[in-house]
């Protein structure tokens, strides 16, 4: 990892179903400072790489909020 990145794994319980995953997918894709992401809806997360000095960890669980979904940091590597 490099030195202007960090790696989160975010809980989100209320994803149920593959359209959920995609609309995560798709918010993420267009949160600027997101460099990756992976929504996997059976763990029930997504884990993401960002750039902390463009985005923060509070505004992509703040955007995930938004959609409607329950979203918290559980891993910060």
């Amino acid at each position: 990892m490099k030195e202007f990145e960090e790696e989160l794994t975010i809980a989100i319980p209320d994803i149920h179903c593959k359209n959920c995953a995609k609309t995560i997918a798709i918010t993420l894709k267009y949160l600027e400072g997101i460099m990756d992401s992976n929504v996997d809806f059976q763990a029930k997360n997504v884990k993401v790489r960002l750039n902390p000095s463009i985005i923060n960890r509070k505004k992509v669980v703040r955007s995930l909020n938004y959609l409607g979904f329950k979203a918290y940091i559980s891993i910060i590597s």
